[in-house]
């Protein structure tokens, strides 16, 4: 982010102009697909735009229902699943009862998805926010289920389909929950 609800992507810098903004298909496919992941909640300087973040998070919440838009598609999905709940570790940054909610809707859809297209190219980062998403909101069967289907699917991956950003992740999150046990070769 370089100003709230402005961003630069790939060289190219746009203004989110209002909640519409979310699904402009004339910026291309990739472009929107890097604004619906979330990365600079957790970017080094990020806690210098926490205003900025609260508001955009809160925005895209209210904006992007269930299922419809780019924001749906895994490569946006999962990764943004892992940067809310990053977030929310860091920072408290998901404080709001509605961020919260979408954000279990997001995972139960992302679950849904799994299901049905575990091997299209995403499954490091399915299995990913599975875990992050079933450790985070370890207090139900629900998230108990997710969390032991993204375990086992990160066991069926080899270590070389991690990359160092998502060991690092792992290794981070089972320092906040100590009980979680990632599969032998992915520490």
């Amino acid at each position: 982010m370089t100003a709230p609800r402005a961003f630069s992507f790939q060289g190219i810098e746009r203004v989110l102009p209002d909640s519409r903004g979310w699904h402009h298909q004339p910026w291309g496919e990739d472009w929107m697909g890097q604004l619906h992941r979330f990365d600079d909640l957790n970017a080094a300087d990020a806690d210098q735009r926490q205003g900025w973040h609260r508001a955009l998070v809160l925005n895209w919440t209210l904006a992007n229902g269930p299922g419809h838009g780019p924001g749906w598609a895994a490569p946006s999905l999962a990764p943004r699943i892992v940067n809310w709940i990053k977030w929310d570790l860091r920072c408290g940054g998901l404080a709001n009862e509605t961020t919260l909610r979408s954000l279990v809707v997001q995972v139960r859809y992302l679950r849904q998805f799994f299901s049905r297209h575990w091997r299209d190219g995403s499954a490091p980062d399915v299995a990913k926010a599975l875990i992050f998403a079933g450790s985070y909101f370890g207090d139900s069967r629900e998230s108990r289920a997710w969390l032991r289907k993204g375990l086992r699917a990160l066991g069926t991956l080899a270590p070389t389909d991690l990359s160092t950003e998502d060991l690092r992740d792992l290794a981070l999150l089972s320092l906040v929950y100590p009980d979680l046990h990632p599969p032998h070769g992915h520490r």
